[in-house]
């Protein structure tokens, strides 16, 4: 019974705003009689009140819908704004909500980047992609520290604001009237409005944010499948109880890079001398060509962690720390040069009394394994 009177009371308001409607072009709806069809429709409602849709733009979040008047449809485009604005601010005090600033609307991708739903919704899109771990990883943690970006079109959030505009919280909904048009040649009433789904700019912005990375994931795994890369045929090579770990080679234009990183889990310090290399394959033996400083220090050598140059080749590693040693890495014709070899295949890597087996696989193949360490 109480639903039949609310509906009763709605289509009687409806009734009496067309009667107006037919007694003068610019006549206006009685505020009461407004306010009683207002309290009783639901933002689903709205546009069947007010006329037809007869387009509606957007797919983001961000609206444009362009009604075909039917209900309070005056001569004059001053005469249907004014109701429009009139319906809407009412709209908005019975919706519970509140009136928003220009300000306010502008900084909307500020607050949707605060939002949890938001980090959350494009983790979420981001493990559902078809990609090995170790590249979503590197976007979800990120993302967990809130350090990607919004791509949200700021132009759009300007072009959308009007004076007339409301925050209803309860429906998550940033509401707009434009003002309305009278079409010269078909003397058609159009009202134009524009509404914001803030849940829905959640979750259009996250999977638009998806797929800009699904894009980056898949240049970098089409440049790690050219990249072709040794690595060490064990985990770990120990020594004089320093470990030897995460071995990777590669090709830099006329040189070869190498990278390593030293562990010491002992309570002494240790020692590394970074010109004792050798390499062997087949039988055979190959020296390892550097370039030298003019003191004779090895040159294009990095070191990183809890290590430091005692001499000029020679590092020291500090107790429970960890050192990464890099020989080149960098296209300006760093790291080394094994004369007559081109290939590291199935040879192996003497360095520094470690014994290195390599073997040759791709970047891409070493991250897809879940072993790649960086």
């Amino acid at each position: 019974m109480k639903k039949f009177l609310i509906f009763f009371t709605g289509l009687i308001s409806l009734i009496l705003i067309e009667s107006c409607a037919t007694k003068s072009e610019h006549s206006t709806v009685p505020l009461k009689e407004l306010e009683t069809v207002v309290s009783n429709v639901n933002i689903e409602r709205y546009s069947h009140l007010l006329g037809d849709v007869k387009e509606k733009k957007g797919n983001d979040g961000i609206y444009e819908v362009k009604l075909l008047c039917k209900t309070y449809c005056p001569a004059t485009e001053t005469a249907l704004n004014n109701f429009v604005k009139k319906f809407y601010k009412i709209y908005c005090v019975y919706g519970k909500g509140k009136p928003v600033s220009k300000e306010e609307i502008v900084k909307l991708p500020d607050e949707i980047k605060k939002d949890n739903d938001y980090w959350n919704s494009v983790i979420y899109k981001v493990k559902a992609l078809n990609f090995p771990d170790y590249y979503k990883s590197i976007y979800i943690q990120k993302a967990k520290r809130k350090e990607l970006p919004i791509l949200l079109p700021i132009s759009r959030i300007y072009q959308v604001y009007t004076s007339t505009n409301c925050y209803v919280k309860r429906r998550n909904l940033i509401f707009f009237v434009k003002p309305a048009e009278i079409n010269r040649e078909t003397y058609d009433q159009y009202i134009n409005l524009n509404y914001i789904k803030t849940y829905e700019v959640i979750e259009a912005y996250a999977q638009k944010l998806a797929n800009q990375i699904k894009k980056e994931i898949e240049k970098q795994i089409e440049k790690d499948k050219k990249t072709v890369v040794w690595v060490s045929n064990q985990y770990d090579y120990v020594k004089d109880g320093l470990v030897l770990k995460h071995f990777l080679s590669k090709p830099e234009l006329e040189r070869i890079s190498i990278e390593f990183t030293l562990e010491n889990p002992t309570k002494d310090k240790k020692y590394f001398k970074l010109t004792d290399l050798m390499f062997e394959r087949d039988n055979s033996q190959y020296p390892v060509v550097y370039l030298e400083e003019n003191d004779g220090k090895i040159k294009g050598v990095s070191i990183k962690g809890g290590c430091k140059f005692i001499e000029k080749n020679r590092i020291e590693i500090e107790p429970y720390k960890k050192c990464e040693v890099q020989y080149g890495g960098k296209l300006w014709a760093k790291g080394v040069i094994i004369p007559g070899v081109e290939d590291l295949d199935k040879g192996t890597l003497y360095i520094s009394g470690y014994k290195v087996n390599l073997r040759k696989t791709t970047l891409y193949r070493l991250k897809a394994s879940g072993v790649y360490w960086k």
